[in-house]
């Protein structure tokens, strides 16, 4: 159950969402234990989904979804000084109920992403003494790819995928630490959600960061 706010048509707060979800998964170590996977496939059906109601303001509260998908994870070392982790998510999911808009049906759901697939690799570098045997370097992407609107619509307005590179340098040594990490190398424009009405006259759209850097400074007592 996932709790829901606000209020209905009838003035009555929202009931959760009820889910329920088939799972078949199965998991497996590979050449002696350093690398693992695990592969899953899954069904998941909601209802009690809020709508707007078509005759007037307010919530309906009668919808219903169903999500299909496969997801398959990778993660271990490629040698002593390389470290992986590799995922990919294939989803699809559609409204299957709405009562009071029943043009719904067969939509996709609202901000569905059909393919998610991320890659970060860990290099410990070889040298010795204080500086290259507790440091790592880090390189990692990100792509989204056959993603949807923030709210479901018959004729979607095409979103386009993403594909975001992330870095990362990390050092430690005693009681010190130093970690820096830079998000979207490659200072790619890139919106996580949008939507726009039919008319074309009103848009919603949510821009993610360019290019920005995080650094940390550590020292454990």
């Amino acid at each position: 159950f996932i709790p829901q706010t606000g209020l209905d048509q009838q003035g009555q707060g929202l009931r959760p969402i009820h889910g329920r979800s088939l799972e078949l998964g199965f998991k497996r170590d590979f050449f002696a234990g350093q690398l693992s996977s695990t592969v899953a496939i899954y069904q998941l059906h909601r209802s009690n989904l809020i709508a707007s109601h078509p005759m007037g303001s307010g919530f309906v509260q009668d919808g219903a979804s169903k999500a299909e998908g496969l997801e398959v994870d990778i993660k271990g070392s490629l040698s002593k000084r390389i470290h992986i982790i590799v995922n990919y998510a294939f989803t699809t999911a559609q409204i299957t109920a709405d009562p009071h808009n029943p043009e719904r049906v067969g939509m996709a759901t609202a901000n569905l992403i059909k393919h998610i697939q991320n890659t970060w690799i860990n290099y410990q570098l070889p040298f010795s003494g204080v500086i290259g045997s507790n440091t790592q370097l880090s390189l990692g992407y990100q792509y989204l790819g056959g993603r949807h609107e923030r709210y479901s619509s018959r004729m979607p307005t095409p979103l386009s995928n993403i594909f975001k590179v992330d870095a990362a340098l990390a050092w430690q040594h005693a009681n010190y630490s130093f970690n820096l990490l830079v998000n979207n190398v490659g200072n790619r424009a890139i919106y996580s959600t949008a939507w726009r009405n039919s008319s074309g006259d009103l848009y919603y759209w949510v821009q993610q960061p360019g290019r920005n850097f995080r650094v940390s400074l550590g020292y454990k007592f």
